[in-house]
């Protein structure tokens, strides 16, 4: 998998069954639980990490690899419910994590595609400016 920006099925099988509980907790068909939330987040993680591990360390062109890397990911998420989900739960201190996104992408996802959901996007970890921010309704779950 060395050098493969593709993530592996370890990761999309677990984020696809996540995404699809959420669609049926929002259509109601079921109850939104934190618990249930927090352990598919978890089972995501390491195939996620393992993902990471196997890039190379020294790439011979590391941005390059990290543009094409963000170019293919992003171009593959959802613009009204992935996208904003990942970018208002990462702050800046990611770095260049939304690298595959254009200054125009990133005016529409917050003025026009974000809007959809906009009643969601307030329990993010971050602001669209990226800064870190307290969670609304915080606690233990």
């Amino acid at each position: 998998m060395t050098g493969d920006t593709q993530l592996p099925s370890a990761f999309n099988a677990p984020l696809r069954a996540w995404g699809s509980w959420l669609k049926s907790c929002s259509a109601r068909r079921n109850n939104f639980s934190g618990v249930i939330c927090r352990d598919f987040m978890d089972e995501i993680m390491p195939g996620l990490g393992r993902h990471f591990a196997a890039l190379p360390r020294r790439p011979k062109n590391p941005d390059a690899m990290l543009k094409s890397h963000n170019e293919k990911v992003f171009k593959g998420m959802s613009r009204t419910e992935e996208l904003p989900a990942m970018l208002c739960n990462h702050d800046g201190a990611m770095g260049d994590f939304d690298g595959g996104l254009s200054g125009w992408d990133r005016w529409m996802m917050r003025n026009v595609w974000a809007k959809k959901y906009k009643e969601v996007w307030k329990f993010g970890t971050a602001g669209w400016d990226r800064r870190k921010r307290e969670v609304l309704f915080g606690g233990r779950v």
